[in-house]
This record gives C-alpha cells, structure tokens and sequence, in this order.
C-alpha cells in the first residue's frame, strides 16, 4: 500500500478489508465456495463504503519574527552565524524564524529557563540548540574540553535521531565546525568499542554521510567512542536519564563531569515523564547538581502542555527558577504566541522542585 497518494491508499486499503472479510468463509465445500464468492461480490459491490473518502485539511503556517541573519545584525546572535552564507547555507541564514522560536532564543540568550509547548515539526529543536549554539561560540574557552550543556532523551532512538538529523549538521555543515564537540553517550555507545570501529559503521551510512558531507573520515568534533569522552569530554553530552544515573553513580564514568562547566540542561519530550517516573528524574536532576556542587534553587512550573503537542523544558542550572512557558501560533491562535499573553491555558505558576515534581505539567492533561 501506499501512503503518498490518498486516493490510491483508499483503494487498496478497501481491498485488504475484503479480503479480510471474506477468508471468514471456507473454500472446500461446494456450497460454502459458492457462498463465499456471493459474498465476495456483495463486498465488492460494496467496496467504497468501506473506508470513508478523503477530505484535505490545510493548516496554517506559524506566525513568522525575524531570521538569524536579523539577529546577527542587531548583535543578538554571534557574528560567526554568518559563515553559514560561506558554508552553502544562506536561504536557512535568511529564512524567517517562527515567533516561538524567536522568542526562545531570547529566553535562552538572557539565562531564562523555559518550556516550549508546541506541535511536532514546528522546529522546537531550534528554541534550545540555537541559544546553545550561541553561547558556545561565544566562549573564550572553547578550546578546552568539559560538558557545557546536557541534553536528556527519554529514549535512544530519540537521542541518536538528534545526534545524528540536528546537531552534527548545524555544527559540522551549517556553521562549518567552529570547534564545538559533542557526543552521544547512552547504551548503544559501546564500552569496548573504539574511535576507530565506531567511525567505520558511520561511514557505512552512505545515506547519513552524504547529509553531512562526510566522506573519508568523521570530523574529531562528534566524539563516537565512551573512552574519548572520558579522557575529553564534549561540550554538548546526549544521554537519557538512565544512563545519566550511570554517569553519577559509576566511578568509571567519574571522569565525564569532572571538568563539567555546565550551563545548560534540556529535557526533551518532557511531557513523557509521568508519575513515578517523573519524580525519579527529579531527584537525578537534584543529585546532578549536587555532584557539580549547584545550589539548590526552585523552578516555575508552567501550564500542561495538550497530548497533541511535544515538549522541551530548557533550565539553566545555575539558577532553576522561573521557567516560563512558549506557545507555538497558528492562524488565529496568535494572540497568545510564546506567552506573550496569559490565556487559561497558558499560564505560569511557581512552585519549588521538592514539593511538585518536573512531571506534573503533563500529568494535568
């Protein structure tokens, strides 16, 4: 079956019901075959009421602010934003930013810790990689290895998916490999495999290899052994909270935060994390900054975000309060975009971590 074209799609998926009704009946006896070819047409007779026609919904794009390059214009961004003119990349250099996304640049360029509550596809990614990325660039000490951010995935196809789609292409294509390192350390990173095999498999990946660039060798940037990390660690370390339990408890791994310099956390679809769960990442959360030495501080809690939507909550560890929430905009829903204004549903509420924890927002819904 195909799903590229809806009125084929509906065609074949009315013959596999068919089909499916009519295998009920059994063929060996006369008078059953008989029946069940009586049957057969009477179903096919009937076959475009099976499945419901098509109809064309149309969703309107979301409300548009200012692009990168306007940002680096007025001195919001790092000037080094614009090499992605030079690096073949300038309709994404000069194309409009959604007004969330806008909106949580800001936020994460001031230090504000948000959540982003918005609808899949609508480049909720960017509102934390970009101030990031940002921060990053501007670091006199980029040279020096230790983890600055730590983004948590509850899955790891999730994690490989960002490594692999988002993160290693505007670094290592967009912006040109300024010397931002970043590795992914889950399960599926291997502890008795090197640099070396690790690099060879990802090479294999003509498909992925050739959305980089890549060719003969994998940029020193995107660490891909545990044992390079341990001995440099990454600027940027994807991990989800079981193996970030790993991290803190193991003194193997000691190592990973011992020259940590961390500014930034990011738990992405957070709205997964509920009851039981939630609490535990929680106290990770806690145990995290009680391993960096953090002073334990409160956060906001923000409105619940809708089933439909997904879910990034950005802190900056330093300072885990007030955390406000952005609404994506579509159409008329534009009147409340990245909580600019209070609505029933878009709401912020302050309560410390020790007496809610993070998985409350979600749990509300």
């Amino acid at each position: 079956m195909s799903d590229l074209d809806p009125l084929k799609f509906r065609s074949e998926l009315a013959d596999a019901v068919i089909r499916y009704a009519s295998a009920i009946l059994p063929r060996g006896i006369p008078k059953t075959a008989r029946l069940a070819r009586a049957f057969e047409d009477l179903l096919a007779s009937e076959k475009e009421s099976f499945v419901t026609e098509a109809f064309l919904e149309a969703l309107p794009d979301f409300e548009k602010a200012r692009s990168l390059a306007d940002l680096v214009a007025d001195g919001t961004l790092d000037a080094k934003w614009s090499g992605m003119r030079e690096t073949g990349f300038p309709s994404l250099y000069e194309r409009r930013l959604h007004r969330h996304q806008e909106a949580a640049i800001g936020k994460g360029l001031r230090g504000e810790n948000y959540l982003v509550s918005t609808g899949t596809g609508s480049g909720k990614t960017e509102c934390f990689l970009y101030p990031l990325v940002d921060g990053l660039l501007r670091d006199p000490n980029l040279h020096e290895p230790g983890v600055r951010a730590i983004l948590i995935y509850p899955l790891n196809a999730l994690a490989t998916d960002q490594i692999q789609n988002r993160i290693a292409p505007l670094i290592l294509q967009q912006l040109g490999d300024p010397g931002i390192t970043f590795g992914r350390y889950t399960g599926q990173t291997r502890s008795n495999a090197n640099r070396q095999a690790l690099a060879a498999e990802l090479l294999d990946n003509e498909a992925l290899c050739q959305a980089l660039g890549i060719r003969d060798t994998v940029p020193e940037s995107w660490k891909l052994s545990r044992e390079e990390m341990l001995e440099s660690p990454p600027h940027i370390l994807v991990t989800n909270y079981a193996m970030l339990e790993h991290i803190l408890l193991l003194p193997r791994n000691a190592k990973l935060l011992d020259r940590s310099r961390l500014r930034l956390i990011v738990l992405d679809e957070i709205h997964t994390y509920v009851g039981a769960q939630a609490i535990e990442v929680a106290f990770l959360l806690r145990k995290l900054k009680t391993r960096l030495g953090l002073a334990q501080k409160t956060c906001n809690a923000l409105a619940p975000a809708p089933a439909s939507t997904s879910t990034a909550w950005i802190c900056w560890p330093n300072s885990l309060a007030n955390y406000s929430v952005l609404h994506s905009a579509q159409g008329k829903r534009a009147s409340y975009a990245a909580g600019v204004k209070r609505t029933p549903s878009c709401a912020s509420v302050r309560a410390p971590l020790y007496r809610r924890p993070i998985g409350f927002a979600p749990a509300q819904r």
